[in-house]
């Protein structure tokens, strides 16, 4: 019997066929999230759409920490850095997405 996920002690779903995202968050003018592919330098998203509209997304401190605690590659110390980073308005955090919400990104 195969396994589509599981949980770690963490209990953060870990899915065998994650896509390495890279999540950029920033303050101004409200929270926003700029999602990059695992070379760090490729936008995910819509090619025919302007890059405010296929790219970036409104988002809360709370949901940034959630996506992080959800996500997140299972390193301890990187939570307080993600604390400090939305302390100081700007960061990022690396994310292992399931395809779905990988593909939820692309529209």
């Amino acid at each position: 019997m195969s396994m589509d996920y599981c949980t770690n002690n963490r209990n953060r779903v870990t899915h065998p066929k994650a896509r390495r995202v890279l999540m950029n968050f920033m303050l101004c003018n409200g929270w926003s999230c700029h999602f990059l592919e695992a070379d760090a330098r490729t936008g995910i998203g819509t090619p025919n759409k302007p890059p405010s509209k296929a790219r970036y997304y409104n988002t809360t401190p709370e949901r940034i920490l959630e996506l992080r605690e959800r996500y997140g590659l299972p390193r301890v110390p990187e939570k307080n850095d993600v604390e400090h980073n939305l302390s100081i308005g700007r960061g990022s955090v690396w994310l292992d997405l399931p395809e779905e919400e990988y593909q939820k990104l692309r529209r």
